[in-house]
């Protein structure tokens, strides 16, 4: 599907689109099941790092083999990294956070 037929679907610009693919902005929990039902995908397709396991976000990682999170927390810093609006700090963020995970 192209960014224009999943843009008409949602009654959205294909640059709208675009910028959802791009992470240049951020994308609702309702507008990202729309897509997961549009495209015919298990929500968590969208999340390939992460599977939900007993209402318990559990990491794919190998490293992290058997670490769970719990979901309250999963989501907490989900909402923190969305909320920095500069591209380049979350970024940075997120090269801090591998960083950290490879200390471990």
């Amino acid at each position: 599907i192209s960014q224009t037929e999943l843009g008409d679907l949602l009654d959205l610009t294909f640059q709208q689109i675009q910028k959802y693919e791009k992470g240049k902005n951020r994308i609702s929990a309702a507008r990202l099941y729309e897509i997961s039902k549009i495209l015919d995908v298990p929500l968590d397709y969208f999340y390939e790092d992460f599977s939900i396991d007993d209402g318990k976000a559990v990491l794919k990682n190998e490293n992290c083999m058997g670490f769970h999170i719990e979901e309250a927390e999963a989501i907490r810093i989900l909402k923190s990294y969305c909320s920095i609006s500069d591209e380049k700090m979350r970024k940075a963020v997120l090269d801090f956070m591998r960083e950290l995970g490879k200390r471990e």
